[in-house]
This record gives C-alpha cells, structure tokens and sequence, in this order.
C-alpha cells in the first residue's frame, strides 16, 4: 500500500512540475525542448512505463492508468500550448509584415498556350491504337 502511494504521488509530482515549466515556456524552440524532456523516450513518465515490469501484478493496472492520464495531461497542455505560441508568432508575423499593393506584377512571363481539342483527340487516338510514334504533321 505505501508503494502505491508513492509511485502515485510520483506521478503527479511528475504532471505538476512538468505543467509548471510549461507556463513559463514562451518560444518554439523551448516547447520543443519540453516536448523531449517531458514526453520523450527518456522522460520521467515513460521511466514510469518502463518500471512497471518490476511492480506487482495488483500495482500495474493502477500504475498504467495513472501513468497513462499523466502523460495525456501533459500532451493536452503541450497541444494547447503550441497553439497559443503558433497564434502568437502568426500575430506577430501579420504586424511586421506587409503586403506593397503599388509593387509590379512578374513581367516577362508569357500566357498558357491554347489546346487545339482536335489535336488533343487525334493524339489520343494514335495513342489508343499503338500509333503513338507516328507524327501528325
């Protein structure tokens, strides 16, 4: 019972300060840093998945579930999160950028050619009768 106790008060010691440092991430590259260091193969919630081997068969049902509720806690915030510095970065991309309407268009640049249908209907049929190598001038 003491072993439960722990292991589940080391889980949302886990969540906790994993949520913690989220807060005061602000940039894209920082997320991505927490991202690895809270959620990758070597984070503390995975060591949890990774020790369940050694608990007792009462203990592992429990342990998962907990340990599976502490890591979709921390994608859910991780989602949100990347959200808000995705708006954030786009806002501030909108207000430093912008658009010269008075800019010229490309020049140099030539039209599409027209299709002639005919010409497009006979190379289909000397493609259908195995005529294809053949020349219609």
């Amino acid at each position: 019972m003491a072993e439960k106790a722990a292991e589940l008060a080391k889980l949302q010691k886990i969540q906790a300060e994993g949520l913690a440092t989220l807060e005061v991430v602000a940039e894209k590259e920082e997320l991505e840093a927490w991202r690895v260091s809270n959620l990758g193969r070597s984070s503390p919630v995975m060591g949890v998945f990774s020790s369940m081997g050694t608990m007792d068969k009462e203990l592992r049902p429990l342990m998962g579930k907990a340990a599976n509720e502490v890591r979709t806690a921390l994608e859910t915030a991780f989602e949100a999160k990347r959200e808000v510095i995705e708006a954030a970065a786009l806002a501030k991309e909108l207000e430093t950028e912008s658009l010269d309407v008075t800019m010229p268009g490309r020049c140099g640049t030539r039209p599409p050619a027209p299709v002639d249908p005919g010409a497009a209907a006979d190379r289909a049929n000397l493609w259908r009768y195995g005529l294809s190598g053949l020349s219609l001038h």
